[in-house]
């Protein structure tokens, strides 16, 4: 899998957001290959356990459970902070369980850092 990752930052940028029901996220087209190839090294473990396929659009999620009108509200916010363009240095490997976000890994990309586990 690390040959698949790149040598280092990988830019990114972020400049439309998403919503709906109760989710607004923000698609991070940029990191598709990326998490293509996370995904192919660990095909036993779907993302969010196939609901969205084996392969679902990478993201960074802004809410999950509002109300619509806070989910409106949450997006129209959210649209307003956009674009925004940046660096990844790391991919955070991340699972939801019934506690929250759990740290499952983290798969720096610079040169010389080696992979940990939080």
């Amino acid at each position: 899998m690390r040959a698949a990752l790149p040598p280092g930052r990988v830019p990114v940028r972020l400049d439309t957001v998403e919503r709906s029901d109760g989710f607004v996220g923000v698609p991070v087209p940029g990191l598709r290959v990326l998490a293509t190839a996370v995904r192919a090294a660990f095909p036993a473990q779907l993302p969010y356990g196939g609901r969205f396929g084996q392969d679902p659009p990478v993201h960074v999620t802004v809410a999950m459970g509002a109300d619509p009108g806070a989910a409106a509200d949450i997006e129209r916010r959210a649209a307003a902070l956009l674009p925004i363009t940046t660096e990844i240095t790391a991919l955070h490997a991340v699972a939801l369980t019934s506690a929250g976000w759990q740290s499952l890994a983290v798969l720096p990309l610079l040169p010389g850092s080696a992979p940990r586990t939080p």
